[in-house]
């Protein structure tokens, strides 16, 4: 029954692509996200007020927390791609199996 089980699991992985690592990335692009947010306020308020050095400074952090946000999507992306690609293939231990999947229990049952 374990078989049939790991065969819905995998089934599932590769149509949606979820994965614990892709809930990992997500996380982590929506706390970078929402700093850079607070970054980029930040910079409006130092603009205004005083409108020289210290906005340097909120650019370079922005500008980090910004480019840190872009590597976090990517590698979430690449994640869940990852994740869909391992699911898809076959297992080698399901090949030896009959009725390990339900092309072959059909077959089995002709």
């Amino acid at each position: 029954m374990g078989g049939w089980r790991k065969y819905a699991e995998l089934q599932a992985q590769a149509k949606t692509g979820l994965s614990s690592g892709l809930f990992i990335w997500a996380f982590l692009a929506v706390a970078f996200g929402i700093a850079t947010a607070g970054f980029i306020l930040l910079m409006a308020f130092i603009w205004m007020a005083e409108r020289h050095d210290p906005l340097t400074a909120a650019i370079v952090l922005a500008g980090f927390f910004l480019l840190v946000t872009i590597i976090v999507a990517i590698c979430c992306l690449w994640s869940r791609r990852r994740t869909i690609e391992q699911a898809e293939r076959p297992s080698p231990r399901a090949e030896t199996r009959p009725g390990s999947t339900p092309k072959s229990s059909a077959a089995l049952f002709k």
